[in-house]
């Protein structure tokens, strides 16, 4: 009966997923809108409806992939300072200062 509920919970129409994937929507859906006024405003012809959920999500990843490519070039700067200070460290206890 848990497994059920908490199933429900994650999966059903009203779930943490659920939820999710519509915040996620929202966000593709006011990016699109918002690109298709832009091109509309610049071009000044009517952009195309079934454009604006397209654009939204291929903006929201392209945003999500330069986000992961900028974590992971913080992360290994992080490692290599953290290895510099630690080698730093040991040279200090070599040497006893």
């Amino acid at each position: 009966m848990q497994t059920q509920a908490s199933a429900k919970a994650l999966f059903g129409s009203e779930g943490l997923l659920h939820q999710i994937f519509t915040f996620i929507y929202t966000i593709a859906h006011q990016i699109g809108l918002a690109a298709g006024k832009g091109f509309a405003y610049i071009f000044n012809l009517r952009f195309p409806d079934n454009l604006v959920d397209p654009v939204g999500f291929l903006t929201v990843i392209t945003l999500f992939l330069i986000l992961v490519c900028l974590t992971r070039k913080v992360a290994i700067w992080v490692v290599v300072i953290g290895w510099a200070l630690m080698a730093i460290r040991l040279l200090m206890v070599i040497f006893k200062r």
